[in-house]
């Protein structure tokens, strides 16, 4: 053990392979708290000390989500929307949920350990924090609306890009962020 913590203190101070222990570390964080979110959410149905917070504040977000979604793409894009329960509806052969998985909670939650785990400076984090959540809501709605408006126009692609583009695309954005904050911020801080 002592041997695996002398080559990863050796990466971390090698010029030429500081880039990939930071880069694993990122993947390592983002991993560990994907499967903490699984367990937490399967195996303990979100109880923490027996309250469970979560499924309310999932559904909240989920209601926003769902509004936010049914409006840009009735006013903005000019599909007449109505939001029934988990469903948006666009008319009677056009129809997609907008289920738990789709609140973005996961990825926030992913993110909030990413900046508190990461370097830097504290009074940054909590300005790039609200930022970065914004933007993935930003990035959530994106998804939301575009697999709605390939479910009308393309339903066979909606799988595929359902779960090999959209759900991919949380991550390289919460990347993107992180690059961002890594070469602005906790490189000065080391």
């Amino acid at each position: 053990m002592k041997v695996i913590f002398s080559k990863l203190k050796d990466l971390k101070k090698n010029p030429k392979t500081k880039n990939y222990y930071d880069v694993g570390l990122f993947f390592i964080i983002i991993l560990f708290f994907h499967f903490l979110w699984r367990l937490w959410e399967h195996k303990l149905n979100f109880n923490f000390f027996g309250v469970d917070f979560m499924t309310p504040t999932i559904h909240h977000l989920l209601n926003i989500v769902r509004f936010q979604s049914s409006w840009f793409i009735t006013h903005v894009i000019g599909f007449e929307t109505v939001i029934r329960g988990e469903i948006l509806i666009y008319d009677e052969y056009y129809r997609m949920g907008v289920t738990l998985g789709c609140s973005g909670l996961k990825q926030f939650y992913q993110f909030t350990a990413i900046i508190l785990l990461y370097y830097g400076p504290w009074r940054h984090k909590v300005w790039f924090w609200i930022m970065g959540i914004t933007i993935l809501h930003l990035t959530n709605l994106f998804r939301i609306i575009s697999l709605f408006i390939i479910s009308i126009y393309k339903l066979a692609w909606f799988d595929t890009l359902h779960d090999w583009f959209f759900r991919p695309l949380f991550y390289v954005v919460m990347f993107l962020l992180w690059v961002w904050w890594n070469e602005k911020f906790a490189s000065k801080t080391r």
